[in-house]
Protein backbone atom coordinates (compact mmCIF):
# COMPACT_ATOMS: atom_id res chain seq x y z
CA UNK A 1 0.00 0.00 0.00
CA UNK A 2 1.31 3.43 -0.95
CA UNK A 3 -1.13 6.50 -0.08
CA UNK A 4 -0.89 8.66 -2.48
CA UNK A 5 0.77 12.28 -2.75
CA UNK A 6 -2.45 14.14 -3.98
CA UNK A 7 -5.82 15.07 -2.44
CA UNK A 8 -9.07 13.30 -2.79
CA UNK A 9 -11.02 15.15 -4.72
CA UNK A 10 -14.82 15.15 -4.70
CA UNK A 11 -17.22 14.62 -8.00
CA UNK A 12 -17.95 18.54 -8.51
CA UNK A 13 -14.32 19.21 -7.87
CA UNK A 14 -12.97 16.92 -10.01
CA UNK A 15 -14.94 18.04 -13.22
CA UNK A 16 -14.53 22.11 -12.23
CA UNK A 17 -10.60 21.06 -11.91
CA UNK A 18 -10.68 19.01 -15.41
CA UNK A 19 -12.67 22.07 -16.98
CA UNK A 20 -9.69 24.62 -15.86
CA UNK A 21 -7.24 22.26 -17.09
CA UNK A 22 -8.56 21.93 -20.72
CA UNK A 23 -9.12 26.41 -20.71
CA UNK A 24 -5.59 26.43 -19.53
CA UNK A 25 -4.18 24.56 -22.17
CA UNK A 26 -6.40 26.12 -24.89
CA UNK A 27 -4.82 29.57 -23.84
CA UNK A 28 -1.37 27.96 -23.95
CA UNK A 29 -2.12 26.85 -27.49
CA UNK A 30 -3.88 29.89 -28.82
CA UNK A 31 -7.09 28.12 -29.32
CA UNK A 32 -10.37 29.31 -29.47
CA UNK A 33 -12.25 29.25 -26.23
CA UNK A 34 -15.80 28.36 -26.32
CA UNK A 35 -18.96 30.03 -24.53
CA UNK A 36 -19.36 28.86 -21.11
CA UNK A 37 -22.34 29.05 -18.40
CA UNK A 38 -19.72 29.39 -15.68
CA UNK A 39 -17.40 32.27 -16.08
CA UNK A 40 -15.34 31.79 -12.69
CA UNK A 41 -12.70 29.12 -14.33
CA UNK A 42 -9.71 31.09 -13.82
CA UNK A 43 -10.18 31.47 -9.80
CA UNK A 44 -8.84 28.73 -7.69
CA UNK A 45 -11.22 29.12 -5.07
CA UNK A 46 -14.47 26.94 -5.36
CA UNK A 47 -17.68 28.42 -6.39
CA UNK A 48 -19.45 30.87 -4.18
CA UNK A 49 -22.61 28.97 -3.22
CA UNK A 50 -24.17 27.77 -0.56
CA UNK A 51 -22.63 24.30 0.05
CA UNK A 52 -25.20 23.28 2.80
CA UNK A 53 -28.21 23.44 0.36
CA UNK A 54 -28.54 20.62 -2.43
CA UNK A 55 -30.28 22.42 -4.53
CA UNK A 56 -27.16 24.62 -5.50
CA UNK A 57 -25.11 21.82 -5.78
CA UNK A 58 -27.20 20.35 -7.84
CA UNK A 59 -27.46 23.47 -10.01
CA UNK A 60 -24.03 23.34 -9.66
CA UNK A 61 -23.21 19.96 -10.88
CA UNK A 62 -25.44 20.68 -14.20
CA UNK A 63 -23.72 23.68 -14.93
CA UNK A 64 -20.36 21.90 -14.84
CA UNK A 65 -21.23 18.82 -16.70
CA UNK A 66 -23.08 21.04 -19.57
CA UNK A 67 -19.74 22.94 -19.90
CA UNK A 68 -18.14 20.06 -19.88
CA UNK A 69 -20.34 18.75 -22.55
CA UNK A 70 -19.73 22.32 -24.62
CA UNK A 71 -16.01 21.65 -24.34
CA UNK A 72 -16.45 18.46 -25.84
CA UNK A 73 -18.34 19.36 -28.34
CA UNK A 74 -16.82 22.48 -29.57
CA UNK A 75 -12.72 20.98 -29.30
CA UNK A 76 -13.68 16.92 -30.23
CA UNK A 77 -14.79 17.25 -33.92
CA UNK A 78 -14.58 15.05 -36.78
CA UNK A 79 -10.37 16.93 -36.99
CA UNK A 80 -9.85 17.63 -32.82
CA UNK A 81 -7.91 20.42 -32.60
CA UNK A 82 -4.50 20.90 -30.23
CA UNK A 83 -2.03 18.95 -29.29
CA UNK A 84 -1.38 15.63 -27.84
CA UNK A 85 -1.36 16.92 -24.20
CA UNK A 86 -4.47 19.03 -24.94
CA UNK A 87 -6.20 15.54 -26.25
CA UNK A 88 -5.02 13.92 -23.03
CA UNK A 89 -6.90 16.51 -21.09
CA UNK A 90 -10.25 16.79 -23.29
CA UNK A 91 -10.08 12.88 -22.47
CA UNK A 92 -9.81 13.36 -18.87
CA UNK A 93 -12.42 15.71 -18.63
CA UNK A 94 -14.85 13.19 -20.24
CA UNK A 95 -14.10 10.71 -17.97
CA UNK A 96 -14.65 12.63 -15.28
CA UNK A 97 -17.72 13.99 -16.57
CA UNK A 98 -19.42 10.81 -17.04
CA UNK A 99 -18.40 8.59 -14.24
CA UNK A 100 -19.96 9.69 -11.36
CA UNK A 101 -23.32 11.34 -12.84
CA UNK A 102 -26.36 9.65 -14.64
CA UNK A 103 -27.94 11.84 -17.06
CA UNK A 104 -31.96 12.36 -17.95
CA UNK A 105 -33.74 11.83 -21.32
CA UNK A 106 -34.08 15.70 -20.58
CA UNK A 107 -30.63 16.77 -19.91
CA UNK A 108 -30.62 16.24 -16.08
CA UNK A 109 -28.20 15.30 -14.53
CA UNK A 110 -27.46 13.67 -10.82
CA UNK A 111 -24.71 11.82 -8.63
CA UNK A 112 -25.30 8.30 -9.13
CA UNK A 113 -25.15 5.97 -6.28
CA UNK A 114 -22.63 3.85 -5.50
CA UNK A 115 -18.73 4.16 -6.86
CA UNK A 116 -17.94 3.47 -10.45
CA UNK A 117 -15.05 1.05 -11.11
CA UNK A 118 -11.77 2.07 -11.81
CA UNK A 119 -12.52 5.79 -10.63
CA UNK A 120 -9.92 8.90 -10.94
CA UNK A 121 -10.08 10.31 -7.55
CA UNK A 122 -7.66 13.60 -8.89
CA UNK A 123 -7.15 15.49 -11.84
CA UNK A 124 -3.41 16.01 -10.16
CA UNK A 125 -2.58 12.27 -10.32
CA UNK A 126 -5.51 10.54 -12.55
CA UNK A 127 -3.22 7.31 -11.76
CA UNK A 128 -4.28 6.55 -7.71
CA UNK A 129 -7.48 4.69 -7.12
CA UNK A 130 -9.14 3.99 -4.05
CA UNK A 131 -7.37 0.99 -2.33
CA UNK A 132 -8.29 -1.49 0.89
CA UNK A 133 -6.05 -2.65 2.67
CA UNK A 134 -8.39 -4.43 4.94
CA UNK A 135 -11.82 -5.35 4.47
CA UNK A 136 -12.44 -1.83 7.22
CA UNK A 137 -9.09 0.23 6.63
CA UNK A 138 -9.23 2.10 3.19
CA UNK A 139 -6.91 4.16 0.94
CA UNK A 140 -5.86 6.23 -1.84
CA UNK A 141 -3.57 5.82 -3.68
CA UNK A 142 -0.96 2.85 -5.36
CA UNK A 143 0.12 -0.51 -4.39
CA UNK A 144 3.32 -2.16 -5.01
CA UNK A 145 3.60 -5.42 -5.94
CA UNK A 146 7.37 -7.29 -5.39
CA UNK A 147 9.13 -10.29 -5.89
CA UNK A 148 11.85 -11.46 -4.20
CA UNK A 149 14.63 -14.52 -3.92
CA UNK A 150 13.19 -16.99 -1.14
CA UNK A 151 16.37 -17.38 0.15
CA UNK A 152 17.78 -18.33 3.95
CA UNK A 153 19.82 -15.75 6.04
CA UNK A 154 22.62 -17.40 5.26
CA UNK A 155 22.50 -17.97 1.59
CA UNK A 156 22.87 -14.32 0.72
CA UNK A 157 21.06 -11.44 -0.21
CA UNK A 158 17.48 -11.71 -0.98
CA UNK A 159 17.40 -9.59 -4.24
CA UNK A 160 14.13 -7.78 -5.52
CA UNK A 161 13.54 -9.23 -8.98
CA UNK A 162 10.64 -7.48 -10.16
CA UNK A 163 8.55 -4.67 -9.13
CA UNK A 164 5.06 -4.11 -10.61
CA UNK A 165 3.18 -0.48 -9.25
CA UNK A 166 -0.79 -0.49 -9.95
CA UNK A 167 -3.75 1.99 -8.56
CA UNK A 168 -4.86 0.53 -5.38
CA UNK A 169 -7.73 -0.86 -6.65
CA UNK A 170 -5.86 -3.88 -8.32
CA UNK A 171 -6.16 -7.04 -6.59
CA UNK A 172 -2.83 -8.70 -5.28
CA UNK A 173 -3.28 -11.61 -7.61
CA UNK A 174 -4.24 -9.72 -11.08
CA UNK A 175 -0.49 -8.77 -11.08
CA UNK A 176 1.17 -11.90 -10.86
CA UNK A 177 1.86 -12.96 -14.48
CA UNK A 178 2.89 -9.35 -15.08
CA UNK A 179 5.47 -9.60 -11.88
CA UNK A 180 6.50 -13.10 -13.81
CA UNK A 181 7.22 -11.39 -16.92
CA UNK A 182 9.09 -8.29 -15.41
CA UNK A 183 11.35 -11.13 -13.90
CA UNK A 184 11.99 -12.79 -17.05
CA UNK A 185 13.09 -9.46 -18.74
CA UNK A 186 15.08 -8.18 -15.41
CA UNK A 187 16.81 -11.63 -14.87
CA UNK A 188 16.44 -13.90 -17.87
CA UNK A 189 14.41 -16.38 -16.41
CA UNK A 190 11.39 -17.50 -14.44
CA UNK A 191 11.89 -18.91 -10.76
CA UNK A 192 10.31 -22.34 -10.15
CA UNK A 193 7.72 -21.21 -7.72
CA UNK A 194 5.95 -18.68 -6.73
CA UNK A 195 4.43 -18.07 -3.38
CA UNK A 196 1.90 -15.63 -2.18
CA UNK A 197 -1.01 -14.59 -0.12
CA UNK A 198 -4.61 -16.15 -0.62
CA UNK A 199 -4.58 -13.35 -3.72
CA UNK A 200 -2.45 -15.89 -5.67
CA UNK A 201 -4.53 -19.08 -4.13
CA UNK A 202 -7.30 -18.65 -6.69
CA UNK A 203 -7.80 -20.80 -9.86
CA UNK A 204 -7.91 -17.60 -12.03
CA UNK A 205 -4.51 -16.59 -10.94
CA UNK A 206 -3.15 -20.21 -11.75
CA UNK A 207 -4.88 -20.03 -15.19
CA UNK A 208 -3.56 -16.55 -15.36
CA UNK A 209 0.05 -17.72 -14.68
CA UNK A 210 0.16 -20.61 -16.59
CA UNK A 211 0.08 -19.08 -19.55
CA UNK A 212 2.81 -17.00 -18.76
CA UNK A 213 4.75 -19.95 -16.83
CA UNK A 214 3.38 -23.21 -17.42
CA UNK A 215 5.57 -25.12 -15.40
CA UNK A 216 5.51 -23.06 -12.57
CA UNK A 217 4.72 -24.36 -9.17
CA UNK A 218 2.19 -21.94 -6.93
CA UNK A 219 2.21 -22.20 -3.19
CA UNK A 220 -0.64 -19.72 -1.76
CA UNK A 221 -3.28 -20.73 0.70
CA UNK A 222 -6.94 -21.21 -1.18
CA UNK A 223 -9.04 -17.95 -0.65
CA UNK A 224 -11.47 -18.60 2.62
CA UNK A 225 -15.11 -19.42 2.40
CA UNK A 226 -17.28 -17.04 4.08
CA UNK A 227 -20.45 -16.20 4.99
CA UNK A 228 -20.91 -12.02 5.08
CA UNK A 229 -24.41 -12.95 7.44
CA UNK A 230 -22.24 -15.01 9.39
CA UNK A 231 -23.87 -17.87 8.37
CA UNK A 232 -22.82 -21.54 8.24
CA UNK A 233 -19.67 -21.26 5.15
CA UNK A 234 -19.74 -23.16 2.10
CA UNK A 235 -16.33 -25.50 3.91
CA UNK A 236 -19.02 -26.91 6.23
CA UNK A 237 -21.11 -28.36 3.71
CA UNK A 238 -19.57 -32.03 2.69
CA UNK A 239 -19.29 -31.81 -1.02
CA UNK A 240 -19.04 -35.37 -2.55
CA UNK A 241 -17.71 -34.62 -6.23
CA UNK A 242 -17.52 -38.24 -7.28
CA UNK A 243 -21.31 -39.28 -6.09
CA UNK A 244 -22.78 -35.91 -7.28
CA UNK A 245 -24.05 -35.40 -2.76
CA UNK A 246 -24.26 -32.56 -1.14
CA UNK A 247 -24.69 -32.91 2.95
CA UNK A 248 -25.66 -30.03 4.97
CA UNK A 249 -24.17 -29.79 8.89
CA UNK A 250 -27.72 -31.42 10.09
CA UNK A 251 -26.58 -34.20 8.37
CA UNK A 252 -29.50 -33.70 5.44
CA UNK A 253 -28.03 -35.20 2.14
CA UNK A 254 -29.42 -33.63 -1.36
CA UNK A 255 -27.93 -35.48 -5.36
CA UNK A 256 -27.37 -33.02 -7.93
CA UNK A 257 -26.86 -33.54 -11.45
CA UNK A 258 -24.07 -32.35 -13.73
CA UNK A 259 -24.15 -29.31 -15.31
CA UNK A 260 -23.21 -29.98 -19.57
CA UNK A 261 -20.07 -28.45 -20.24
CA UNK A 262 -20.21 -25.54 -22.51
CA UNK A 263 -17.56 -24.08 -24.82
CA UNK A 264 -16.12 -21.48 -23.08
CA UNK A 265 -18.00 -21.27 -20.05
CA UNK A 266 -16.83 -22.95 -16.42
CA UNK A 267 -19.64 -25.75 -15.63
CA UNK A 268 -20.72 -24.18 -11.92
CA UNK A 269 -23.56 -25.96 -10.51
CA UNK A 270 -25.65 -24.36 -7.95
CA UNK A 271 -27.19 -27.02 -5.62
CA UNK A 272 -30.32 -26.02 -3.97
CA UNK A 273 -31.22 -28.30 -1.10
CA UNK A 274 -34.52 -30.00 0.06
CA UNK A 275 -36.83 -26.68 0.92
CA UNK A 276 -39.35 -29.11 3.07
CA UNK A 277 -36.19 -30.15 5.14
CA UNK A 278 -34.86 -27.41 5.10
CA UNK A 279 -38.06 -25.61 6.32
CA UNK A 280 -37.98 -27.60 9.29
CA UNK A 281 -34.36 -27.81 10.14
CA UNK A 282 -33.69 -26.75 13.59
CA UNK A 283 -30.49 -25.29 12.65
CA UNK A 284 -32.01 -23.23 9.94
CA UNK A 285 -31.11 -19.98 11.77
CA UNK A 286 -27.63 -20.69 11.37
CA UNK A 287 -27.76 -21.88 7.83
CA UNK A 288 -30.49 -19.89 6.14
CA UNK A 289 -31.38 -16.06 6.29
CA UNK A 290 -34.86 -14.92 4.89
CA UNK A 291 -37.23 -17.64 3.24
CA UNK A 292 -36.51 -20.63 0.70
CA UNK A 293 -33.94 -23.33 1.25
CA UNK A 294 -30.02 -22.88 1.46
CA UNK A 295 -28.12 -22.88 -2.08
CA UNK A 296 -24.50 -24.10 -2.76
CA UNK A 297 -22.28 -23.47 -5.17
CA UNK A 298 -20.18 -26.30 -6.44
CA UNK A 299 -17.57 -24.91 -9.14
CA UNK A 300 -16.37 -26.82 -12.50
CA UNK A 301 -12.82 -27.27 -10.18
CA UNK A 302 -14.62 -28.20 -6.81
CA UNK A 303 -12.62 -31.26 -6.66
CA UNK A 304 -8.79 -29.53 -6.69
CA UNK A 305 -10.12 -26.84 -4.26
CA UNK A 306 -10.78 -29.49 -1.73
CA UNK A 307 -7.43 -31.13 -2.46
CA UNK A 308 -5.51 -28.02 -2.07
CA UNK A 309 -7.82 -27.38 1.02
CA UNK A 310 -6.36 -30.50 2.40
CA UNK A 311 -2.73 -30.56 1.31
CA UNK A 312 -2.25 -26.75 3.28
CA UNK A 313 -3.42 -28.32 6.27
CA UNK A 314 -0.56 -30.68 6.54
CA UNK A 315 2.54 -29.76 8.61
CA UNK A 316 5.34 -30.11 5.44
CA UNK A 317 2.79 -27.97 3.52
CA UNK A 318 2.74 -25.54 6.56
CA UNK A 319 6.65 -25.47 7.12
CA UNK A 320 7.11 -24.56 3.63
CA UNK A 321 5.06 -21.78 3.48
CA UNK A 322 6.45 -19.80 6.42
CA UNK A 323 9.46 -19.55 4.79
CA UNK A 324 7.75 -16.46 2.70
CA UNK A 325 6.92 -14.48 6.18
CA UNK A 326 10.70 -14.01 6.05
CA UNK A 327 10.48 -12.61 2.65
CA UNK A 328 7.64 -10.29 3.48
CA UNK A 329 8.95 -9.09 6.60
CA UNK A 330 12.45 -7.73 4.80
CA UNK A 331 10.54 -6.02 1.77
CA UNK A 332 8.35 -4.71 4.06
CA UNK A 333 10.95 -3.13 6.28
CA UNK A 334 12.99 -1.93 3.38
CA UNK A 335 9.59 -0.20 1.55
CA UNK A 336 8.73 1.45 5.34
CA UNK A 337 12.64 2.50 5.73
CA UNK A 338 13.24 4.20 2.47
CA UNK A 339 9.24 5.97 2.92
CA UNK A 340 7.84 3.61 0.10
CA UNK A 341 4.51 3.83 1.96
CA UNK A 342 3.61 7.20 1.41
CA UNK A 343 4.04 8.47 -2.31
CA UNK A 344 5.83 12.03 -2.31
CA UNK A 345 6.02 14.10 -5.27
CA UNK A 346 10.26 13.37 -6.16
CA UNK A 347 10.69 17.12 -6.65
CA UNK A 348 9.73 17.70 -2.75
CA UNK A 349 12.07 14.81 -2.05
CA UNK A 350 14.79 16.71 -3.69
CA UNK A 351 14.00 19.86 -2.30
CA UNK A 352 13.87 18.46 1.52
CA UNK A 353 17.46 16.48 0.73
CA UNK A 354 19.15 19.78 -1.12
CA UNK A 355 19.60 17.59 -4.25
CA UNK A 356 20.13 18.60 -7.41
CA UNK A 357 17.86 17.86 -10.33
CA UNK A 358 16.39 18.06 -14.08
CA UNK A 359 13.09 17.96 -15.32
CA UNK A 360 12.35 16.56 -18.82
CA UNK A 361 9.04 15.77 -19.79
CA UNK A 362 7.17 15.64 -23.16
CA UNK A 363 4.57 17.97 -22.15
CA UNK A 364 2.46 19.55 -19.30
CA UNK A 365 -0.72 16.34 -18.95
CA UNK A 366 2.87 14.04 -18.13
CA UNK A 367 2.81 14.19 -13.93
CA UNK A 368 1.26 17.12 -13.89
CA UNK A 369 1.91 16.94 -10.05
CA UNK A 370 5.98 17.49 -11.12
CA UNK A 371 5.00 20.71 -13.82
CA UNK A 372 3.19 22.52 -10.45
CA UNK A 373 6.24 22.25 -8.29
CA UNK A 374 8.82 22.65 -10.87
CA UNK A 375 6.70 26.10 -12.10
CA UNK A 376 6.03 26.89 -8.49
CA UNK A 377 10.07 26.86 -8.55
CA UNK A 378 10.45 29.26 -11.40
CA UNK A 379 8.14 31.61 -10.25
CA UNK A 380 10.05 32.12 -6.55
CA UNK A 381 13.09 33.04 -8.97
CA UNK A 382 13.75 36.64 -9.99
CA UNK A 383 13.46 37.06 -13.42
CA UNK A 384 16.16 39.69 -13.89
CA UNK A 385 17.97 36.29 -12.63
CA UNK A 386 18.97 33.72 -15.14
CA UNK A 387 17.02 31.33 -13.56
CA UNK A 388 13.23 30.92 -14.71
CA UNK A 389 14.05 32.49 -18.36
CA UNK A 390 12.43 30.02 -21.10
CA UNK A 391 15.53 29.52 -23.83
CA UNK A 392 15.49 27.49 -26.82
CA UNK A 393 17.97 25.05 -28.09
CA UNK A 394 18.33 22.38 -31.04
CA UNK A 395 19.44 19.08 -29.88
CA UNK A 396 19.79 17.23 -32.72
CA UNK A 397 16.81 17.17 -35.27
CA UNK A 398 14.98 18.38 -32.09
CA UNK A 399 13.94 21.56 -31.32
CA UNK A 400 13.48 22.14 -27.23
CA UNK A 401 12.04 24.97 -24.88
CA UNK A 402 13.66 24.41 -21.21
CA UNK A 403 14.49 26.65 -18.34
CA UNK A 404 16.28 26.19 -15.41
CA UNK A 405 14.34 25.91 -11.82
CA UNK A 406 17.88 25.66 -10.27
CA UNK A 407 21.81 25.39 -10.19
CA UNK A 408 22.53 21.58 -11.62
CA UNK A 409 25.78 20.36 -10.41
CA UNK A 410 26.87 17.00 -12.08
CA UNK A 411 29.53 15.59 -10.34
CA UNK A 412 31.69 12.46 -12.18
CA UNK A 413 34.40 10.65 -12.48
CA UNK A 414 36.65 10.01 -15.51
CA UNK A 415 38.76 6.32 -16.08
CA UNK A 416 42.00 7.88 -14.48
CA UNK A 417 39.64 8.48 -10.93
CA UNK A 418 39.74 12.35 -11.35
CA UNK A 419 36.57 13.92 -10.03
CA UNK A 420 34.76 16.39 -12.25
CA UNK A 421 32.17 18.86 -12.00
CA UNK A 422 29.71 20.25 -14.89
CA UNK A 423 27.71 23.41 -13.12
CA UNK A 424 24.95 23.16 -16.06
CA UNK A 425 23.24 26.88 -15.83
CA UNK A 426 22.39 28.81 -18.97
CA UNK A 427 22.24 32.41 -19.57
CA UNK A 428 22.27 32.85 -23.23
CA UNK A 429 19.82 30.88 -25.85
CA UNK A 430 22.77 29.26 -27.34
CA UNK A 431 25.08 28.88 -24.12
CA UNK A 432 23.95 25.41 -22.72
CA UNK A 433 26.59 24.51 -19.25
CA UNK A 434 29.63 25.96 -18.47
CA UNK A 435 31.98 23.56 -17.65
CA UNK A 436 34.79 23.87 -14.55
CA UNK A 437 36.97 20.90 -13.79
CA UNK A 438 38.51 20.25 -10.80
Amino acid sequence: MVAGAAARQGTLALIRSAIQMVLQQAKRENLPIPGLRREDYEQKKRPAINWNDPDARAALLQELVNDADTCHGFYDGEEPKGSEGFKQRLSLLSLVATQDVTKAEDGKVTITQGTAPDRIISTVDPEMRHGRKTTSSKFDGYKTHLAAQNVAPTEGPRLITAVVVTGGNVADGDVASALLKERQELTGAMPNEMMGDTSYGSTNVAEKVAEVAPDIKITAPVPPSNNRHGLFPKTAFIIDTQNLTVTCPAGQTTSYQPKRQRRNHKADQVVIMDSAVCAACPMREQCVKGKGARTIRVRADEAQIQERRAKQETDDWKIHYNERSRIEHVVNAEITRHGGRQGRYWVDICLTNHWDFMIVLPDEVCLSGVWHKAKAIRDGQTRDSQLGQTLVNRWGDRLQNFWWANYIVYTWKDHDGIAHHTYSFSGLPGDMARRRNH
